[in-house]
């Protein structure tokens, strides 16, 4: 499984360096480099298993002496630790920008128009990107090409968003939403990492399923 970690990470490079980039710009343009994180993970993703449906990279990586348990583990372990580091880095980063370079040079780059990244805001990222991931994932095992995962993956997004924009017309969704809120600032530790650890075990069963069942020929 080593081999395969090893593999996503230097497949992740391009991905990770393009994102970097991305920060660097949107602060140059006084914009919140908070948006970015969710676009870095699914440009991820996609980068990832853009290697996977290309050059019959499945057919070798089925072949070789390893389960396709620890393949889906071992892209799980990649996807997330990088997600994480990313986001701690930009964390890291707004802090130094906010405390050190904006204050000493304010009279060349005038100031920034964002507040410092708070620790709730921080947070409620990696939320979401633990739900890309976890909605992600179990679509690219299932579809048969690119093409279909990414369809996939925007419908269902969509419908998350309509959903969200629903639920803010309805009582009856509107009070369950409140009460996971609630629910959240009532034992925050506890339902946080019950929501990370529940979407992410669902999810890893569910693309272990269909990736066994993949017939890859």
């Amino acid at each position: 499984m080593a081999s395969m970690i090893r593999r996503d990470l230097f497949a992740s490079v391009p991905a990770l360096i393009t994102a970097f980039f991305f920060v660097l710009i949107s602060y140059a343009i006084n914009m919140s480099p908070l948006f970015i994180t969710i676009s870095v993970v699914i440009l991820l993703l996609l980068n990832l298993f853009h290697y996977d449906f290309h050059n019959s990279v499945y057919r070798f990586i089925v072949s070789l002496p390893i389960s396709r348990k620890k393949i889906v583990l071992a892209r799980f372990i990649v996807t997330g630790s990088i997600a994480l580091f990313f986001i701690s880095f930009i964390w890291l980063f707004d802090m130094f920008v906010h405390t050190y370079i904006y204050p000493r040079f304010s009279g060349n780059l005038g100031s920034l128009e964002f507040e410092p990244l708070s620790p709730i805001l921080v947070l409620f990222a990696c939320l979401a990107i633990v739900s890309v991931i976890s909605a992600s994932m179990p679509i690219y095992y299932y579809a048969q090409s690119l093409a279909k995962a990414v369809t996939l993956q925007l419908v269902l997004f969509l419908v998350v968003v309509v959903a969200f924009i629903l639920s803010m017309f309805n009582s009856l969704l509107e009070k369950l939403f409140l009460n996971f809120l609630d629910l959240i600032n009532a034992v925050p530790t506890l339902s946080i990492i019950s929501y990370i650890i529940l979407s992410l075990s669902a999810s890893y069963f569910l693309s272990v399923r269909f990736f066994r069942k993949r017939d890859i020929a």
